[in-house]
């Protein structure tokens, strides 16, 4: 069971990836699952897609990362 709702959960992701500046390299749409994050959409570049990972990572309650974004 999840510590916190879905909805929650990808709301602060979301506000992670704004935080770190990721917002403005792309289109990033975040999903939450049972803990589990989906990122999708298209980026700038390879290292964008690794730091939005980083990020949906930092959040203690993220239990796995589905990292679909690509690079344009």
């Amino acid at each position: 069971m999840a510590l916190i709702s879905d909805q929650m959960l990808a709301a602060k992701v979301k506000t992670q990836i704004a935080v770190d500046g990721l917002k403005s390299k792309g289109d990033i749409t975040v999903e939450a699952k049972d803990g589990t994050i989906t990122l999708t959409g298209q980026v700038d570049s390879e290292k964008t897609i690794e730091a939005a990972r980083r990020s949906a990572l930092s959040i203690p309650e993220v239990m796995g990362i589905e990292n679909l974004l690509k690079a344009q």
